[in-house]
């Protein structure tokens, strides 16, 4: 059930980078980091570098949010999405005490 639930939060986290890289002119980078900490990045000063930008406020979270402690991701990940919501595709795996579920992110940027 808890895996589940922090399954919930990543997803809505990259339907709000997303939405984010659509409604304004920075890009938008959602970040996996920390095992199980994930992140929404704007390049707010148009140097291409994410590195000096703290987590984004979008729809009431504040960004990082670290999922529980005995959850991680299998490995880390960077994911860009441009002007129009796209993005490279990427598949993430999310873990606790032996059970996994799966999150897949479309060149869409459509996330399930």
């Amino acid at each position: 059930m808890q895996l589940q639930s922090s399954r919930d939060r990543v997803l809505s986290g990259l339907f709000a980078a997303q939405q984010l890289a659509l409604v304004q002119d920075d890009a938008v980078r959602f970040v996996v980091s920390g095992g199980n900490q994930i992140n929404i990045l704007r390049d707010t000063d148009g140097d291409s570098s994410f590195s000096d930008e703290s987590g984004a406020y979008v729809g009431g979270t504040q960004y990082p949010i670290t999922l529980l402690p005995n959850q991680s991701f299998a490995s880390g990940a960077t994911i860009d999405f441009d002007s129009l919501g796209q993005t490279s595709g990427a598949a993430l795996n999310l873990s606790q005490d032996g059970g996994s579920v799966a999150i897949t992110v479309t060149a869409t940027g459509y996330s399930y």
